[in-house]
């Protein structure tokens, strides 16, 4: 396996500049996730990496040498993609042995290491079927299997995920955390899905307009948002978001970064307290309760829409007023320019980029 560097990478498709100056260390072994809305930058990250796009600046190193010139065949990554990519009129075995049969690896010996590759990812017994006749499941097992067979330096995962059931999808989460575990391998893993991001990396990555907004540990990210993109694009639901007002500044008066949202998350509350919401609609989801409502502004929340997470079976209706409070360290405030308070500020491409 190997470490990938990316230094000041940057791409633009026309005027639309999708991915803005990345600085990304990626350490052998490592399982990183890139997360962000459709559009933000991180399939094109990937396909950058992989050499199916070219970098209009930047460089792009696999243990310390620069691979960003070269063909994508000479890269030796392994790109799994959200469509798998079969060919049709292949048995499982021919499909998965492809790429070594490319390298003109001895035809034993890549049928041997296809049929490894096949036992690891549980797909053995089907090697003398066609991908037609395969669930999504088995024929992403296959492309996993495809990949894998060439002991590349990294492998490259573009939503792997995306078109399998929710029950596959979190058997394919588990399987690739085992396969992690069992290989070593170093995987640079592309989702939108917060679930997979949250459970599979071991450091998350989050895109915004093609800039890193954020990245650490996964719980890191998610208790200690950078900013209030960060804290809106993580969470199921998301960050409560309160906007207060501010008085303007006085002419001539030096700026300061002031606290001009403040922030908690849905599960982060308790019954009673000194805050009043005021409930719209209530969902129950039997592991538990969302209450939508508006908060009635008081010293500490302004006023606002909010989602809280409630357990199942609470006497909340609809029309009426619900008092909560916070949990302890709950509370989250972002100053004007949406910056956490307390987080360092936007180098210049950042700035560029969230001012575009």
């Amino acid at each position: 396996m190997a470490s990938l560097s990316l230094r000041r990478l940057a791409k633009a498709f026309e005027v639309n500049r999708v991915v803005d100056a990345i600085d990304l260390e990626v350490a052998d072994g490592e399982f990183v996730v890139l997360v962000g809305p459709s559009g933000c930058g991180k399939s094109t990250l990937l396909r950058l990496i992989a050499g199916l796009e070219q970098p209009d600046d930047g460089e792009i190193l696999l243990d310390g040498e620069r691979v960003d010139g070269r063909a994508p065949g000479d890269r030796d990554v392994a790109m799994v993609f959200q469509n798998y990519a079969l060919y049709p009129h292949m048995t499982v075995l021919a499909n998965i042995a492809f790429p070594l049969r490319m390298a003109k690896v001895g035809k034993a010996e890549r049928e041997a290491r296809a049929r490894e590759a096949a036992q690891q990812l549980g797909i053995g017994a089907l090697l003398a079927r066609k991908p037609g006749s395969l669930s999504g499941g088995q024929q992403q097992r296959v492309a996993l299997a495809r990949a894998l067979v060439r002991r590349p330096r990294i492998f490259l995962f573009d939503e792997p995920l995306s078109n399998v059931d929710a029950k596959l999808r979190n058997e394919m989460r588990a399987e690739l955390a085992r396969l992690h575990t069992r290989i070593g391998a170093t995987i640079l893993h592309v989702t939108h899905d917060q679930v997979e991001a949250m459970t599979l990396g071991t450091r998350i990555v989050v895109l915004d307009r093609g800039v890193v907004q954020q990245q650490g540990p996964p719980l890191e990210v998610y208790r200690h948002p950078a900013n209030t993109f960060v804290a809106g694009f993580l969470g199921s639901p998301p960050m409560n978001l309160l906007r207060r007002e501010l008085e303007p500044l006085p002419p001539g008066s030096m700026p300061e970064p002031r606290v001009q949202t403040v922030g908690f998350r849905p599960h982060e509350v308790v019954a009673g307290g000194p805050h009043v919401l005021e409930v719209d609609l209530v969902e129950p989801l039997g592991q538990e309760t969302l209450v939508h409502g508006q908060v009635l502004g008081d010293e500490l929340l302004p006023a606002g829409e909010a989602v809280i997470a409630v357990p199942p079976g609470s006497a909340i209706e609809r029309g009426t007023k619900w008092s909560f409070g916070l949990k302890p360290d709950a509370l989250h405030h972002f100053d004007e320019s949406g910056r956490g308070v307390g987080f360092p500020v936007l180098t210049e491409a950042e700035e560029a980029s969230s001012e575009a």
